[in-house]
């Protein structure tokens, strides 16, 4: 069976598709420049077969390999790809140690085996990587874990865990932090003008507007 995304939306040169993967429907982004023919992953979470096939199939050549936050449910498929593309994956520094421990923690939540992601390149606050002619900066989010970033590509925010729709990140899991969590989503959603669209790693995408509506509406939300 041929490979598709579940969601494919495109703005101007710059596609963004999603595949859901895993027990919990983590979504794993697939950010392609095609006029500089080069593609990002975020947060390859599971399903490293299905997602190798559609980039095969599509010929697309990744340059990027980057972590929203190091829960096993977002690096489930960091090993294959960056064996299939001989690319580090990028995390935080922050989320050092508990990228160590997600194998532990999928064979403790899940009874599932998962390999060490080893080849990593740690950042810092404000990073910031290449993308043909644009870039994206990393901005820190920690809250749900110590390390957990947003990436920014122009108009379009990947917030991993941070925030989704309607709901703030769970502060429960480890290297959770409520106080932490509220902080960071209060400037994340208070740093842009203009609009924006925003994708979550669970659930759908909604734009900044809405986010800082419910936000300021509801506050806390519920957890998921």
């Amino acid at each position: 069976m041929t490979a598709v995304p579940d969601r494919a939306i495109d703005y101007g040169d710059v596609s963004i598709e999603t595949f859901v993967t895993g027990t919990w429907r983590e979504n794993c982004y697939l950010v392609t420049d095609r006029g500089a023919a080069e593609t990002a992953v975020i947060d390859p979470g599971d399903d490293h077969e299905r997602l190798i096939a559609y980039i095969e199939e599509r010929g697309y050549r990744v340059t990027l390999i980057l972590l929203t936050h190091a829960h096993y449910d977002h690096v489930g498929a960091v090993v294959a790809l960056s064996e299939h593309t001989g690319l580090p994956c990028q995390v935080h520094r922050d989320d050092q140690k508990l990228l160590k421990r997600a194998p532990l923690y999928a064979l403790s939540f899940e009874k599932k085996k998962i390999p060490l992601p080893t080849s990593i390149e740690l950042f810092d606050d404000c990073a910031k990587f290449e993308f043909g002619s644009r870039a994206f900066e990393s901005l820190p989010c920690p809250g749900h874990t110590p390390g957990g970033t947003c990436f920014r590509l122009e108009n379009a925010l990947f917030v991993g865990d941070t925030i989704l729709v309607e709901k703030r990140g769970r502060t429960d899991l480890p290297g959770g932090d409520a106080e932490t969590l509220e902080a960071s989503i209060t400037a994340l959603l208070g740093s842009f003008d203009g609009e924006f669209a925003i994708f979550p790693g669970h659930g759908n995408p909604w734009t900044l507007a809405e986010a800082r509506r419910w936000w300021s509406e509801q506050g806390s939300g519920e957890q998921r």
